[in-house]
């Protein structure tokens, strides 16, 4: 006997199969709007097979058995998938809508994967029209299409994977070579390959003082000094401190000293960073 409550009717056909069966106790019907549809066209094509594929829980007839509503469906024949069948509310139409989806329809629409419509007759018409045994040509750019997909998903794990153990190999060569330099160098004829790999760990190494430098502006670490004539105002914290010639630290005035010779712009190693000449950052603690 055939159940039918306002939220779900039961629809027993051969080719029409709700998958989830694992409890024999619940009941499985088709949402009623979905069910003259679903019906149509399980008896206008019996040799297609409807797969129930989405569902909602809910009570049968006075609340004594669970039930599954199933509210979508794949179709296939011969077991080749020809679309998807189901059913949204549109707010803005303020109605419910049949929806039908298939590879075929997503590569004729510019925008949007699926079509829709209220009505039931126009419906089974648009799934009779758009539901059929792929061509060799669909199935040929569909397969190339998932090739696409497969290559692009290993292109993009290898190449995480090589990234990855580039950095780790590359870090190792550069190692080698700094902590070998000249005998590494000795090993290249072309000079002017000599003259890039100096230039590439000198900036490696220009650019780590540029590191330190930077820490040292965002911490309380190093000496930030401001000169005017005779006196030095070192920040402190959120204070200043003064200082004269005689009260800097030897330490203080030997680092000053070099930064004073150089350029403005110019950080030198273990030293500190010539900013202009009477603003200088220094390495070392306070």
């Amino acid at each position: 006997m055939t159940q039918a409550t306002k939220e779900y009717i039961e629809l027993s056909l051969p080719n029409v199969e709700m998958v989830d069966t694992s409890d024999a106790t619940i009941i499985h019907g088709v949402h009623p709007f979905m069910h003259s549809f679903v019906e149509g066209l399980a008896i206008k094509h019996p040799e297609w097979k409807f797969e129930g594929r989405d569902f909602r829980n809910a009570l049968t007839q006075g609340g004594q058995a669970k039930a599954y509503v199933w509210r979508s469906f794949e179709v296939y024949a011969n077991k080749e998938a020809l679309g998807k069948i189901g059913y949204e509310h549109s707010y803005g139409r303020r109605k419910d809508m049949y929806v039908i989806r298939n590879q075929r329809i997503f590569n004729t629409l510019k925008r949007g994967s699926s079509i829709s419509t209220s009505d039931l007759k126009k419906a089974i018409k648009q799934v009779d029209k758009v539901f059929y045994t792929p061509t060799s040509k669909e199935i040929l750019d569909q397969n190339i299409e998932d090739v696409k997909g497969v290559v692009n998903r290993l292109n993009t794990k290898k190449s995480s994977t090589i990234r990855n153990t580039q950095r780790t190999t590359e870090d190792y060569i550069m190692g080698y070579i700094r902590n070998n330099l000249n005998d590494v160098l000795q090993t290249i004829p072309d000079t002017s390959v000599q003259d890039r790999i100096v230039e590439y760990y000198t900036l490696k190494d220009e650019i780590a003082i540029l590191d330190g430098v930077y820490e040292l502006l965002h911490t309380t670490k190093g000496h930030k000094i401001v000169q005017r004539g005779s006196t030095y105002y070192e920040a402190v914290g959120e204070g200043v401190k003064e200082l004269t010639n005689d009260d800097l630290p030897s330490h203080m005035k030997h680092k000053l000293g070099i930064l004073k010779l150089v350029e403005d712009g110019q950080a030198v190693k273990d030293i500190g960073f010539r900013h202009s000449e009477d603003m200088f950052v220094l390495f070392g603690e306070q």
